[in-house]
């Protein structure tokens, strides 16, 4: 009798195979967040948008390094060569905080000012 051969598993991936997969999902988790009203829906939204948020970087970084242009995009952009993946979230997480300004003129100022209350996405008294 010949041994089984094992069967082919698929990546612990949840059928996402990229960072535009990661992104599209990031962006429904927004739309989720984004019509929430009850204060633990926007925590669970939240928390899930942020973490998706920084996966992508993981995915991104991954493809970057794979692509001399997009490489040579993200230097131009950085303005000095990023060559490892703590560099890029640090540029990633500079740009965030930019964005985080113009989020005040956004219909989503309601939901931020709920995920900045104490005790939400904090830790002690300082923000996460």
């Amino acid at each position: 009798m010949m041994p089984l051969e094992p069967e082919p598993t698929t990546p612990k991936t949840f059928a996402i195979n990229s960072s535009r997969d990661m992104l599209e999902k990031l962006k429904r988790e927004i739309e989720q967040l984004a019509g929430s009203i009850i204060r633990q829906e926007v925590i669970d939204h939240g928390l899930n948008a942020a973490m998706t948020a920084w996966h992508l970087t993981d995915w991104t970084w991954r493809e970057i390094q794979g692509s001399i242009p997009r490489f040579r995009s993200l230097t131009a952009s950085a303005g000095t060569p990023i060559r490892e993946l703590k560099q890029f979230q640090e540029f990633v997480k500079k740009d965030c905080a930019e964005l985080a300004l113009l989020r005040r003129h956004s219909r989503l100022h309601e939901t931020f000012r709920i995920l900045e209350a104490p005790g939400v996405f904090h830790q002690g008294d300082r923000a996460i």
